[in-house]
């Protein structure tokens, strides 16, 4: 991963990078609820008038997709970023 990076920053790239990881077989059944509960949460925001956009959306996003899951969101958002940081 740092050959990605320092290939860009030698091409004077100034952007970031995103990397995604696939939730493994053991996760897919909590992706599946996390997917849903992104679904339902946005839905929330627009049906109760939530006027948030940009760099607000994020925070109020991901506490409701928390509380939706019942904290199990962050379990698959530990297990990929500690995927991506051991790669």
């Amino acid at each position: 991963m740092t050959g990605t990076a320092d290939h860009g920053v030698g091409l004077g790239m100034t952007n970031g990078y995103f990397f995604g990881v696939p939730i493994p077989k053991t996760y897919e059944t909590l992706g599946a609820e996390l997917q849903l509960s992104v679904e339902r949460a946005i839905k929330e925001s627009e049906e109760n008038g939530i006027n948030i956009s940009g760099k607000d959306a994020t925070p109020w996003l991901l506490n409701r997709i928390y509380e939706l899951t019942g904290g199990r969101s962050l379990e698959s958002s530990w297990y990929s970023r500690s995927s991506l940081e051991s790669a």
